[in-house]
């Protein structure tokens, strides 16, 4: 007689720690291979800046809510890998491999190492957590504290001591990124808030350990304010403030915002899942994750109060951000995934209680690890953002002993890191609103234009090149794509009209001609174009004669209905046209003093009103518009 075990049931791990160290190790490995000391997001300089120059909030270094816990920490680690970025790419893979240790840990405790090892699977594979893991970005370390709370949660008969050690612990992970704990702290307030009555000493103490854990990154915070309440509580509610403003719903919850809101809910999903399946998956996957969760919620074996904890923090988090944000950043989700997937991890090891089930299962889940999370990871590890190839661009193709002034909106921070010796301008800052007048008293040879979102030389500048730069937007959505034009100062040079009469704005080549306030090129009604607005009403447009003419025309589309349009040529009158909403030609003849040949032309085109889309509420564009041109012809 013999005992062999049952094909229906994974052998127990004879030692559970061993088994959680185990899963850290391994993931630690695949975060170590393909980790990169990039700094990918507008963020990632950020912290690099704070980390570089001390932590000073009050500076905006880090932004908001601060992130005291996450700056001290990486420091730490900079000790060791000597440089900065490297130690923030260190600390997420560090993070990613703990937050997949915590959580394989957790529901193994929960309900077995069927759903440990599920747990594990579920979120080292997925896309949006692996590449987070590679990236200098807080959201995995929040994750981390998000996965430790619920952990510590689970356990069951702990001392008061390490009830307090554990209120703590995540008291300080509080500070590493707290817009993480919004779901889990109202998640644990309303599953276990009933039973304070009856374990008010174990209550207590996790709250006290939990003050003394939040003083840890509070007290430094308030000292960089020199304890002034009022400016530390304004810089806490910055954040609150621009999501509000920008990036929430402003509108009722109507069934079209719903609607719009589960399309947003899906491609969310579609991209973290690496986007490389029809968009329609997305939905698929939420369905199927979700039934499998209410398995997990409704026939686990794990405890009630830990499943409902789990739900509710989903619900929360996911609510939080589905109905309130408005931006396509997956990262921003992965709060939500700690509890989803020990819920689903729940659901999958109740439904595969067969060995080939489960088999088969795990077999899927490395195969999409395989197809859609490591071929991303590559790209992040090979190809820098686009910022920084633009860097790389600028830095072969212009000499540092030239003048040189770069321009940049979105992507100023890494230019401003990785071209220390070149002057670069935000467009938006005192120095940006001065920039036209320095141009004319002390001009650079050249003047580059990164993100060209309305600011443009105005002549003597010629435009001599334009390029671009991307990256798979799949690997990080921001600052996956900058255009770049390069503009030679020139004070002889203004272009010749076309033979034959037609300038084509809008079109590659367009920027000898037009001058300042015109946007960039872009699609709009389905040609191509520049909306004027970029520096007041008034845009120009600059050509020489190469023969007689006498008629101008072009062809017009305004934002506002019935735009009045005045044209000028040379400081003359051409005429006032009412341009309509739509695509449609005007026309008038050229005052005596433009038609000769060899004559430059300045034509001014000047609205009557500029609006933006945003106030408006047609888009979140920000930009005043007045009139788009995509043709103009001088015969």
């Amino acid at each position: 007689m013999y005992l062999r075990a049952s094909p229906l049931r994974l052998r127990p791990a004879r030692s559970p720690a061993l088994a959680t160290v185990a899963v850290v190790l391994i993931s630690l490995t695949t975060f170590a291979i393909f980790r990169t000391s990039n700094l990918d997001d507008f963020d990632s300089l950020n912290f690099a800046n704070a980390l570089e120059s001390g932590f000073a909030p009050q500076r905006g270094l880090p932004h908001p809510p601060g992130y005291f816990s996450y700056v001290f920490s990486v420091r730490a680690l900079a000790g060791l890998t000597g440089d900065v970025p490297s130690a923030l790419t260190w600390f997420s893979a560090l993070s990613g491999a703990a937050t997949v240790g915590v959580l394989f840990d957790t529901a193994r405790r929960l309900a077995g190492g069927r759903a440990g090892l599920f747990a594990m699977l579920l979120t080292w594979g997925t896309p949006v957590f692996f590449l987070s893991s590679l990236k200098a970005l807080s959201d995995v370390p929040g994750m981390l504290g998000v996965s430790f709370a619920v952990w510590a949660l689970s356990l069951r008969n702990v001392p008061l001591p390490w009830v307090a050690g554990l209120g703590a612990a995540t008291g300080w992970l509080l500070g590493v990124r707290p817009q993480s704990f919004l779901g889990i702290i109202m998640a644990a307030g309303l599953v276990y808030g009933r039973r304070l009555p009856a374990q008010w000493a174990r209550a207590a103490a996790l709250a006290l350990g939990g003050l003394a854990g939040v003083s840890l990154w509070v007290i430094p915070t308030a000292a960089a304010f020199s304890w002034d309440v009022g400016a530390l509580v304004h810089y806490l509610l910055v954040a609150p403030r621009y999501i509000a403003a920008y990036e929430s719903i402003s509108a009722a919850l109507t069934p079209d915002v719903l609607g719009a809101r589960w399309q947003a809910l899906t491609t969310w999903v579609h991209t973290a899942l690496g986007g490389s399946a029809p968009p329609a998956l997305g939905t698929a996957f939420i369905v199927a994750g979700c039934a499998i969760a209410c398995f997990g919620l409704f026939a686990s074996s794990a405890s009630a109060s830990s499943r409902c904890l789990l739900a509710v923090a989903t619900l929360v988090q996911g609510g939080i951000y589905a109905l309130l944000l408005d931006v396509p950043q997956t990262r921003y989700l992965l709060p939500v995934l700690a509890p989803f997937n020990l819920l689903v991890a729940l659901g999958l090891a109740h439904l595969t209680r067969r060995a080939l089930w489960a088999g088969a299962t795990t077999t899927l889940f490395f195969a999409w690890a395989l197809v859609a999370t490591l071929p991303l990871a590559h790209t992040l590890q090979n190809i820098p953002p686009a910022p920084i190839q633009a860097a790389e661009y600028l830095k072969r193709r212009l000499s540092t002993e030239d003048a040189v002034v770069v321009v940049a909106r979105q992507s100023h921070i890494f230019l401003r890191r990785e071209l220390p010796t070149y002057t670069v301008i935000f467009p938006d800052s005192p120095a940006g609103e001065q920039l036209h007048a320095q141009l004319r008293e002390q001009p650079p040879r050249w003047v580059v234009v990164v993100d060209p979102e309305g600011f443009r030389p105005d002549w003597p500048y010629r435009e001599i090149e334009r390029t671009h730069f991307q990256r798979d937007p799949r690997v990080h959505a921001k600052h996956a794509y900058v255009e770049v034009e390069l503009y030679e100062y020139a004070p002889l040079w203004v272009p010749d009209l076309p033979e034959d009469g037609r300038l084509d704005i809008g079109a590659p080549g367009d920027g000898g001609y037009v001058g300042l306030g015109w946007y960039r090129r872009e699609e709009i009604g389905g040609a191509s174009g520049r909306w004027s607005g970029a520096e007041g009403e008034s845009a120009l447009v600059r050509m020489r004669l190469p023969r007689p003419v006498s008629r101008l025309s072009f062809r017009a589309w305004s934002f506002v209905p019935e735009q009045r349009v005045q044209v000028d040529c040379n400081g003359v009158a051409v005429g006032q046209f009412a341009v309509a909403g739509t695509w449609a030609s005007y026309e008038a003849a050229l005052p005596a003093g433009c038609r000769e040949q060899g004559q430059q032309l300045e034509l001014r085109f000047t609205v009557a009103r500029l609006r933006a889309p945003r106030e408006l509420g047609v888009t979140a564009d920000p930009r005043k518009l007045g009139i788009a041109v995509d043709e103009i012809v001088v015969r």
